[in-house]
């Protein structure tokens, strides 16, 4: 009834209470600019903050389940210093992620799996620095590479046919008894493949590492890392105001269709 609403909406208040404390202690600027634009552009950026960190615990919660706890944790420290390759935190343990389980789909352990992404998404990165194109571009065409779409790794200097393809896992001890190549083992001769017709650019991103563009690349790297590592701070107080929101919406929705309302002078316990 009537004292539920007045019960949850006292809870209410008291959870935003508490993250209006949580937002005040990070910006001393919320108590002079409330309720003006100045205040709305701080509160957005603090919203970006907090989904910055909420993206990068997805990325991390994703990689665990790929690769396993213990392979995860390879995966996560590559990460942790991929803006030396102009990669934020997140964008690398993301990408690192798709790849594992794209190997891990095609026949890969997880051991192995977890081995090669990171060194895929580091080449990737050294190939757009090369070439002067976007990571995720150039990241996009390892994959089609790796999955035997070769057409995509020509723009940039790569080809092979199948035939070398088998023929190098082949050489690499990767066929059975019988010489039959499995699509793991062709990934893993694609691999090599690429690697012997990418020489040149391989470490671009260290030789060229005071250009323009990798300056950029690591500067947007370090703002979103930053921005992962305040918002963390912060995610404990945004989840109370979700939680409190949820049981405000719970009690307004289990209300009946008609609420009638008295004076308060008029409630009088029934007798």
């Amino acid at each position: 009834g009537l004292r539920d609403v007045d019960t949850a909406a006292r809870g209410a208040a008291a959870g935003t209470d508490e993250l209006n404390r949580n937002v005040r202690g990070l910006s001393a600027l919320g108590g002079i600019f409330a309720g003006t634009k100045i205040f709305g552009v701080v509160r957005k950026e603090i919203t970006a903050t907090v989904t910055a960190a909420s993206d990068l615990n997805e990325q991390i919660s994703k990689s665990q389940a790929v690769f396993g706890r213990d392979a995860s944790a390879q995966v996560e420290a590559f990460a942790k210093s991929a803006n030396a390759i102009g990669l934020s935190e997140r964008a690398a343990i993301g990408a690192a992620g798709t790849f594992g389980n794209l190997f891990t789909a095609l026949g890969l352990s997880r051991d192995a799996a977890a081995k090669l992404s990171p060194n895929v998404v580091k080449l990737g990165a050294d190939l757009a620095s090369f070439n002067n194109i976007g990571t995720e571009d150039a990241l996009e065409k390892l994959r089609s590479g790796l999955v035997g779409e070769i057409e995509p790794l020509r723009a940039l200097g790569v080809s092979f046919n199948a035939a070398q393809v088998e023929a190098k896992a082949a050489a690499l001890g990767l066929a059975d008894v019988n010489g039959a190549v499995s699509e793991g083992a062709k990934v893993q001769a694609r691999w090599a493949l690429i690697l012997e017709q990418t020489g040149n650019a391989q470490g671009d991103v260290e030789r060229t590492s005071g250009s323009l563009a990798n300056q950029q690349r690591r500067l947007a790297a370090d703002f979103e890392n930053l921005q992962a590592s305040v918002g963390s701070k912060l995610i404990p107080a945004f989840q109370a105001g979700v939680q409190t929101a949820e049981q405000m919406i719970a009690v307004f929705s289990a209300l009946p269709d008609k609420v009638q309302f008295r004076p308060a002078c008029l409630y009088q316990d029934d007798a």
